[in-house]
């Protein structure tokens, strides 16, 4: 089917498929045109009315002349393209205004146009729906807000506090058995010496013992003080872990006469 532009003035016929270029020479193209239309005809007056209007289409490219557009016009009625038909004729009248068969060409086109008239308006393409893809999006996955982690339980088993009492209990013992200890065994030793000292021992070796003796008791004392006292301290802590949860600090604590901890706390 071969439809109309917007304006009648702008309306020709579309190139049909296998119509040939147009010559270049306007002397050739009248010769390819006039076979064309030859081969139109023909397949007029046999009924092959289709094939004629695409014929009489190509020979208006081929060399546009108004009777090529008359026997379109014609042909297409013929066919049942009356908006074909309708346009060609009306093309053919206005290239042709006193044509010779103007009077049965109007006659024509106003029966083409009570025919159009009485026809349904053309549906409009129905919308192609869009292909459902193949598989459908996984839905959108909703995480609901998570609590923060609680803070774990704390181990089971001794306190930070039973530690440290432990700890300071057994350095206190081990401080006060092998230090006092082994400054007390020195210093019987200097005090043997100082006390029996061979004949003809010089004086001078006799004090020196008793030096040693003094400087090995001081130890001693320092020695059994502070490993008492760290000990005490440890013996404290344990007391307070179970007894209270109340917080304990321990300072050192150190006086010219003595050492030790102190214990701050509420009890």
């Amino acid at each position: 089917m071969l439809l109309p532009a917007v304006a009648w003035g702008q309306w020709a016929p579309p190139v049909p498929p296998g119509c040939p270029e147009r010559p270049a020479s306007e002397e050739e193209a009248l010769v390819l045109a006039g076979r064309i239309f030859a081969q139109a005809t023909e397949r007029g007056n046999a009924g092959l009315y289709v094939e004629a209007v695409e014929l009489f289409a190509c020979c208006y490219y081929v060399a546009p002349h108004p009777n090529t557009l008359y026997n379109l016009g014609v042909a297409a009625e013929h066919a049942g393209d009356l908006r074909t038909a309708e346009a060609a004729l009306q093309r053919y009248v206005e290239e042709a205004p006193g044509a010779v068969n103007r009077t049965e060409t109007d006659g024509l086109l106003a029966s083409i146009r009570e025919r159009l008239a009485a026809l349904p308006p053309p549906a409009l393409p129905e919308p192609v729906p869009e292909p459902e893809p193949a598989t459908r999006p996984p839905a959108a996955v909703v995480v609901a807000p998570q609590p923060p982690p609680s803070s774990p339980p704390p181990p089971e088993g001794m306190s930070a506090l039973a530690i440290a009492g432990w700890s300071l209990l057994g350095a206190g013992a081990l401080v006060a058995a092998a230090g006092g200890t082994t400054f007390a065994v020195l210093a019987a030793d200097e005090a043997d010496a100082a006390n029996n000292p061979p004949p003809d021992t010089p004086w001078s070796t006799v004090a020196g013992h008793r030096d040693s003796f003094d400087t090995y008791t001081t130890w001693e004392i320092v020695a059994f003080a502070v490993g008492g006292a760290v000990a005490l301290g440890g013996l404290v802590l344990l007391l307070v872990d179970a007894s209270t949860e109340a917080p304990v600090e321990v300072l050192p604590a150190v006086t010219p006469d003595s050492a030790g901890l102190w214990l701050v706390g509420r009890f």
